[in-house]
């Protein structure tokens, strides 16, 4: 499975207006936008084969209680993953395209066999 997968797999069913990279123009809200950059681990055991992937994820919705919400839902999914390793930064985000939105995000590393 790629990480794509395997993020789709575990927001999905929490809420499907998920997106890679940018937020589209016509979105519906409550929205979640992922972005990943992926690292080789080729010294991590003996042969590699296996990838670090810092996950950020960009909460969207039309209230601070559910953008909140809905982030800590989705934290806590990403968590039980067992390729899951560590939460980052995370708290309230800026964006400025649509300031009647409320934003938030977080930051992921989880490693996968390549």
């Amino acid at each position: 499975m790629k990480i794509e997968e395997l993020l789709l797999a575990t927001i999905e069913p929490h809420l499907p207006n998920v997106w890679a990279v940018d937020l589209p123009d016509d979105s519906a809200f409550p929205a979640i936008v992922f972005n990943v950059e992926t690292t080789p681990e080729t010294t991590w055991v003996q042969g590699g084969g296996y990838d670090r992937h810092l996950v950020t994820l960009s909460f969207f919705a039309e209230t601070k209680e559910a953008v909140t919400t809905l982030a800590r839902s989705i934290m806590d999914a990403i968590e039980l993953r067992p390729e899951f390793l560590e939460t980052g930064d995370f708290g309230d985000a800026d964006f400025e395209d649509l300031p009647e939105l409320f934003a938030y995000y977080s930051t992921h590393t989880l490693r996968m066999r390549t």
